[in-house]
C-alpha cells in the first residue's frame, strides 16, 4: 500500500510539469545597439545613412524623423549584413533630417528589438556642385561660361567677382541653360565665376554648395618686351621681333618718325612674334613699339607697350631739306666755312690767341677732306673744348695738341698727346670719322680711342651729345653738346 501512494505522487508531479509553459529561446537573446557610423547626402532628394554590424541580428530597421516630429520606419532590411541604406522616400533639398537604427531577431513569430540610439544622425540632402567646364573667350573678347548639368535643379545662378570683392549676382537663368557670355566684362580686368544650381522646395530657394574657388578667367595681357631693331643694310629692311605674350590673340606693330607719333604698319597673328619693315621713307631713324591684343579687331583687350620703343638708326639721310626738317647736320661731307672766317672769329674773342694756332687752322680743312669728314665743324668743336684755344677750364694743354679732349674720360685726366698739331687734329677728324660712318679710315689711324666708338652710331653733329643721341651713345656726356658747337659755326658764318 505503501509503494502505491508513492507511485501516486509521481505520476502526478510528471503532470504539473507538462501543463507549464516551454521557457522562451527569444528571451535569452540581447542584441545590442547599432552604432551609427555616417548620413550624407547622395543627391538633391536622397540621403544615404549606414550603421555598423550587430552579432547575433537578422535585419535592421531605419528610422527617420524631422525637427520636433516622432520617429517614423523608413525600411526595415533582413540580412545581418544589410549596414546601409539610401532614403529617397519623399526626401526634400534643404530639410533636415534624423535618422536611427534598430536590430532585430525573429524566432518563432515573435521579434526581439535591439536598443536605439535615441540622438541619431543628422543630414540634409543637398544638389551636388556645379562644376564650371570652361571660362573660354569669344571673338569680342567676352568670357564664356559653360557648365555642368545637375541632376533636380530648376535653374542655375551666376555669380562673379574681381580680386578682393565679394560674390555679386551676375545672372539667374532656367535648367536648360548650361552657358553663358559675360558681356559686362571689360577688357583689362581679373574675373572669378562662380555657378550656383537651385530648386524651389515649399516655396523656398535651395542652392547648392558655394565654391569659392571658381574659375577665373585673366582679360589682362602683359606688355610685350621688345628686342633691339636692326637695320640691314643688304636688303634695307628692319627686323623687329619681341616675346610672345600669354593669352595673346595677335600683336599690333607701330612705327614713328623722330618728332612724329606712332602708327600702326602690322596686323599680326599669334604665332608671329617678329617683322621685317621696309625702309620706305627718309628718316634718320625709326622707333617701334607693338601691343598685344585678345578678340577680334574692334572688340579687343589690349595690353600695355614700351612706349620708348626700339630704335633703328637708317642710313644717313643727303637730302638737304630732309636733314632741314630734322634739323640735323651731317659730319662727313665738305666744309662750308673758310680758313679766313675761322681765324677772323678766333683772333675776335680770343686777342691773344698764339701764331701757331692760327698757322694750324688750315689743317681742319685738309685733314678733313682726306677722310671726307667737315672740317669746319672739327674746328668749331675744338673752340668749344679749349675754351676759344685759352685752354681756361680745359683738361688738356696747348703743348699736348690734343684740341677736343681725346682721353680726357673723368676729372683730373690728362688725356693723349699727338708730336705735331697736324697729328692732334688728323686723330680728331678719325675719331668724328668713326663715330660718323662705317667707312674705313684712309690714312693711318692715329686716333688711339678710334677702336672704342660704334661706328656709325652719329653720323649727325646733333648726335654727338650722348643725351641727344637717341641710341645713348656719344662724344660728350653734357647736355645740348651739338648746340654749343653750332653756336660757335654759326657766329664764324657771319665772319
Amino acid at each position: 500500500m505503501k509503494l502505491k501512494k508513492t507511485h501516486f505522487y509521481s505520476l502526478l508531479l510528471f503532470a504539473l510539469l507538462l501543463l507549464m509553459p516551454a521557457p522562451s529561446t527569444n528571451a535569452a537573446v540581447k542584441l545590442s545597439t547599432p552604432v551609427l557610423k555616417s548620413a550624407k547626402s547622395a543627391g538633391y532628394n536622397k540621403i544615404t545613412v549606414s550603421w555598423g554590424r550587430v552579432e547575433g541580428a537578422q535585419g535592421y530597421r531605419l528610422y527617420r524623423k524631422t525637427s520636433g516630429g516622432t520617429w517614423q520606419n523608413v525600411k526595415t532590411l533582413s540580412g545581418v549584413n544589410s549596414t546601409t541604406h539610401t532614403d529617397d522616400r519623399n526626401v526634400q533639398t534643404g530639410q533636415k533630417y534624423y535618422y536611427t537604427v534598430r536590430a532585430y531577431i525573429k524566432k518563432d513569430g515573435v521579434i526581439t528589438w535591439s536598443p536605439y540610439n535615441k540622438t541619431g544622425l543628422t543630414a540634409t540632402a543637398s544638389m551636388r556642385p556645379a562644376t564650371m567646364i570652361s571660362t573660354n573667350l569669344n571673338a569680342s573678347c567676352q568670357p564664356v561660361l559653360t557648365w555642368t548639368k545637375v541632376d533636380g535643379a530648376q535653374g542655375y545662378r551666376i555669380y562673379r567677382r574681381m580680386p578682393g570683392e565679394t560674390w555679386k549676382i551676375l545672372k539667374t537663368l532656367g535648367n536648360s541653360v548650361l552657358s553663358y557670355t559675360d558681356t559686362s566684362a571689360v577688357a583689362g580686368k581679373k574675373y572669378q565665376y562662380m555657378v550656383r544650381a537651385y530648386r524651389r522646395e515649399s516655396g523656398v530657394l535651395q542652392f547648392s554648395p558655394v565654391d569659392n574657388t571658381g574659375a577665373k578667367t585673366d582679360l589682362t595681357l602683359s606688355t610685350p618686351s621688345l628686342n633691339p631693331a636692326v637695320y640691314h643694310e643688304n636688303s634695307d629692311k628692319v627686323s623687329i621681333s619681341w616675346n610672345p605674350v600669354k593669352r595673346a590673340t595677335g600683336y599690333c606693330l607701330y612705327r614713328k618718325v623722330p618728332g612724329g607719333i606712332y602708327l600702326r604698319i602690322a596686323n599680326l597673328d599669334a604665332n608671329t612674334t617678329s617683322y621685317q619693315d621696309k625702309n620706305d621713307g627718309d628718316a634718320p631713324y625709326y622707333t617701334y613699339t607693338v601691343k598685344a591684343y585678345m578678340g577680334s579687331p574692334g572688340a579687343v583687350s589690349w595690353s600695355g607697350c614700351v612706349n620708348k620703343g626700339s630704335m633703328a638708326i637708317l642710313p644717313a639721310l643727303k637730302d638737304q631739306s630732309v636733314l632741314d626738317r630734322y634739323g640735323l647736320t651731317l659730319i662727313e661731307g665738305a666744309p662750308q666755312l673758310t680758313v679766313s672766317q675761322m681765324r677772323a672769329y678766333i683772333k675776335s674773342v680770343n686777342p691773344n690767341v698764339p701764331d701757331s694756332v692760327l698757322k694750324m687752322i688750315p689743317y681742319y680743312i685738309s685733314e678733313g677732306k682726306a677722310e671726307g669728314i667737315r672740317g669746319d665743324l672739327a674746328f668749331c668743336q675744338s673752340c668749344l673744348e679749349t675754351g676759344n684755344f685759352t685752354f681756361a677750364g680745359s683738361a688738356v694743354t696747348l703743348d699736348q695738341n690734343n684740341f677736343c679732349g681725346l682721353g680726357v674720360t673723368s676729372n683730373g685726366m690728362k688725356g693723349n698727346s699727338f708730336a705735331t698739331p697736324q697729328l692732334g687734329i688728323r686723330a680728331q677728324i678719325q675719331h668724328l670719322k668713326a663715330y660718323a660712318n662705317k667707312e674705313p679710315l684712309r690714312q693711318t689711324q692715329i686716333d688711339p680711342r678710334f677702336h672704342y666708338v660704334t661706328r656709325g652710331c652719329a653720323p649727325y653733329l646733333q648726335w654727338l651729345g650722348i643725351q641727344e643721341n637717341p641710341l645713348g651713345y656719344g662724344w660728350a656726356a653734357g647736355a645740348d653738346y651739338a648746340d654749343h658747337i653750332l653756336r660757335i659755326y654759326n657766329s664764324i658764318r657771319k665772319m
